[in-house]
């Protein structure tokens, strides 16, 4: 395989995507041209033939045996930015679930082929996953120039053949590592929490995050019984999941709540960098923490924080108050919290009337039996109050 950046095929990558940019420019701004239709119509056709060129780089590297490390990573990221990015303006016309899909599936691959970490290589059903999300760009567009909602139905079509044929990609991967399986459907869910939340669909949003709490949690118990625990990759694998699901998801969720007020996206970010601390601290300290304990408060905690914060009903400045709350509790590493296997498994008598009488009021207090978890949650929160590690001193 050539290590040369310069060949032919990447110099046809490079021109396609010099050339896409003017081409989606004269597609947006067509208003401020005397015909409209014609100056998106010339937009049109040079994204289109910016996909054509896709397929010809290809070809002629497979054709000149020009295969380079460069081009393996170049073509790829291009083709993200094309597709995406013509997405993105044509976003009046895209099935919003067709979109996060694929960039959920996009994602995952990639993190996937980074890392070495699938045998599984892109056949024939990527291939035609690549086709048709190209085809669906021109109805899509031409939908939207001339507002006809059957051509707009033809493109989303099209996109969802394309999910269809990605799929097939995951599942051959879920089915070789069913564990690292079970971590994407962590890192979907968290995709899926975002677009509900965009939306400001929070009921749906959280229970995304809870299904992908569940994922979390079976993950590990299924590596553990298939013995493929310590394959290097899945830790990492379960890091971006929990990033996903725990961290953007919340964040975004909040974001949203608020009105995606100055404050509301400034408290989104910070929990996200509070997250990402998080679980680096966890990952950089796992063999020195004491057995069943964690360092500061887990993502799973912080994001049902926020979670039971919105389901209360209480008021957007609560709420981000609760949400920086969070963020104070995930990143104080000196207190230590039991984990959710640990705490089940040792559970005492004490505990459990605790629990039953928390959530027997947090259902009286908000009248409503969505409440029972906050009352969970609650006990769990103060635990580290009578929970204390056996701290071993063996790093």
């Amino acid at each position: 395989m050539k290590r040369k950046f310069f060949t032919i095929p990447n110099g046809v990558t490079l021109f396609s995507l010099l050339l896409f940019f003017p081409g989606i420019s004269f597609f947006i701004f067509r208003e401020k041209f005397a015909d409209p239709i014609l100056i998106g119509w010339i937009g049109i056709m040079i994204v289109t033939a910016c996909r054509l060129l896709d397929l010809v780089d290809g070809w002629l590297a497979r054709r000149n045996s020009e295969v380079s490390e460069f081009g393996k990573w170049f073509d790829p990221l291009v083709d993200k930015i094309q597709i995406y990015g013509s997405l993105i303006v044509l976003w009046p016309t895209v099935g919003p679930w067709l979109f996060w899909l694929m960039l959920a599936r996009d994602l995952a691959k990639t993190v996937v082929r980074s890392h070495g970490a699938c045998d599984v290589a892109a056949g024939k059903s990527d291939k035609k996953k690549a086709l048709l999300q190209s085809l669906a760009l021109l109805p899509l567009a031409a939908g939207l120039l001339h507002d006809n909602s059957e051509l707009i139905l033809l493109g989303n079509c099209l996109l969802a053949g394309a999910v269809g044929f990605s799929s097939i990609w995951l599942a051959k991967y879920a089915r070789q590592n069913p564990a690292n399986g079970m971590s994407f459907a962590n890192f979907f869910c968290g995709f899926f929490a975002v677009g509900f939340a965009i939306e400001k669909l929070f009921g749906l949003a959280i229970f995304s995050i809870f299904v992908g709490a569940i994922a979390d949690n079976l993950d590990g118990r299924i590596a553990r019984r298939l013995g493929t625990a310590d394959d290097g990759f899945g830790g990492l694998l379960d890091d971006y999941a929990d990033f996903s699901n725990f961290g953007v998801a919340p964040a975004i969720l909040a974001a949203s709540y608020s009105g995606w007020s100055m404050t509301g996206i400034s408290v989104g970010i910070f929990y996200i960098f509070a997250t990402a601390g998080r679980l680096w601290h966890f990952t950089a300290n796992k063999n020195r923490k004491p057995d069943g304990f964690f360092f500061g408060l887990p993502s799973p905690a912080g994001a049902a924080i926020v979670c039971a914060a919105i389901l209360a009903g209480w008021s957007a400045e609560i709420v981000l108050g609760t949400t920086i709350t969070a963020c104070g509790l995930m990143v104080c590493f000196p207190v230590f919290w039991p984990h959710f296997n640990y705490l089940a498994a040792t559970r005492k008598k004490s505990e459990l009337g605790l629990l039953a009488v928390c959530t027997i009021t947090a259902i009286v207090i908000f009248n409503s039996p969505l409440a029972a978890p906050a009352g969970m949650l609650a006990v769990y929160l103060l635990s580290p109050f009578w929970r204390r590690p056996k701290f071993s001193t063996a790093t």
